[in-house]
């Protein structure tokens, strides 16, 4: 009995490593924002702030993985999440109120990854990536739809689990942000935090 649990934990350790070649990856994410800054909105030299709803992700990436560890890919990337509120200010007045409406990023991207071999199912592994995105934001009460065209980067880390020789499972974490999208006047920032669940088919 005892023999037998040893080469059952022998088998989970040496068990298939992702292959290197093309791959295609697939992946959602649940999506969420800090409070965003915002400037320059109606008013000249106004200063105010942003709160958005918990919202969600998805990617699609071709990649190559290469023997040395790393990857690189191309990857499409939408991202959605809903207004809250907002607050801001000028000339030492100050307001509060609820919106309706959305902000949504649809990003091209270059990326570069690194995987950690192990002897084993589990791969961790970090990556950058750098590209472009059009942010949109859309609200009837605040009378806003329109978007812009900025540059995007993110940072990523996760690690995966091989099920075959060319099926993986991944989890991990990755920020997503460009500079700052100017819309309809306003001026603010867009960052999000994404908790991510995908799964990765090597060809």
């Amino acid at each position: 009995m005892k023999r037998f649990w040893i080469a059952v934990a022998l088998t989970v350790l040496a068990g298939p490593a992702f292959a290197e070649g093309w791959y295609a990856d697939f992946g959602g994410s649940y999506s969420f924002f800090e409070e965003q800054a915002i400037s320059d909105a109606v008013i000249p030299g106004s200063r105010g702030e942003l709160a958005l709803n918990d919202g969600f992700g998805v990617t699609a990436a071709l990649g190559y993985a290469w023997q040395n560890g790393l990857r690189t890919e191309a990857e499409l990337g939408y991202r959605r999440n809903g207004l809250d509120k907002v607050s801001g200010g000028a000339f030492g007045t100050r307001f509060t109120g609820d919106v309706d409406g959305h902000v949504s990023a649809l990003s091209g991207m270059v990326n570069v990854l690194y995987d950690y071999k192990t002897s084993g199912n589990f791969t961790p592994y970090i990556g950058t990536g750098i590209g472009v995105a059009d942010v949109t934001a859309v609200s009837d009460r605040l009378r806003v739809d329109s978007n812009d065209l900025n540059f995007a980067y993110q940072f990523m880390g996760g690690v995966r689990y091989a099920l075959t020789d060319h099926v993986s499972l991944r989890t991990g974490y990755r920020m997503f942000a460009t500079t700052a999208p100017e819309i309809q006047g306003s001026k603010g920032d867009y960052m999000t935090h994404n908790v991510e669940l995908g799964l990765t088919i090597g060809f």
